[in-house]
């Protein structure tokens, strides 16, 4: 009997976590950084925390969740870029997604490698502008008498209206429009 008891309890005390969890507030959190109380987490409730350790000058909010048995956590923005009550917004969202079955932090960092992998792709797209000045070194230089011809050319005709563009968007169409 005991043990039906404590398994009851545990179970109506998961249901209403949320309801029995006090709840956090700004002027409680504004009380925190005016004096500078650093602590490692602070809940709300719905896996949402707020995190204000040492090394940090603004506290940041935290979304905590398990996903495949396993406890996860993300970082889901800073305190004065995201507000309390936007917040438990995000954070009822990503419950949400997670009982859905989604990997919320999984996908955040998916869609941080692909805009890294993109600003990357983009650092090191060779430019039209490049690529004629590797060919005019290479290709014009060592053959033709009259070099600086080709080159106004390239100056004149050719930077000022491709030159700015990476080699795989230029097309006919590109070319025709020039």
């Amino acid at each position: 009997m005991p043990f039906m008891y404590i398994t009851l309890c545990t179970h109506l005390y998961s249901m209403f976590r949320d309801a029995l969890m006090p709840k956090l507030t700004d002027i409680q959190i504004r009380a925190w950084i005016k004096a500078d109380e650093r602590f490692d987490g602070k809940a709300d409730g719905n896996g949402l925390y707020l995190c204000y350790p040492k090394n940090y000058t603004m506290p940041f909010w935290r979304f905590r969740y398990k996903f495949a048995g396993k406890q996860r956590a993300m970082v889901i923005g800073s305190y004065a870029e995201l507000s309390l009550s936007r917040a438990r917004e995000t954070a009822k969202e990503l419950s949400a997604r997670v009982a859905l079955g989604y990997d919320v932090a999984a996908e955040k960092q998916e869609r941080k490698a692909e805009a890294l992998a993109k600003m990357e792709a983009e650092k090191n797209a060779i430019r039209v502008s490049e690529l004629a000045a590797e060919y005019f070194e290479r290709q014009i230089l060592p053959r033709w008498k009259h070099p600086d011809i080709l080159r106004r050319r390239i100056d004149k005709d050719i930077n000022p209206r491709i030159g700015h563009m990476k080699v795989e968007d230029v097309n006919h169409d590109t070319l025709t429009r020039c």
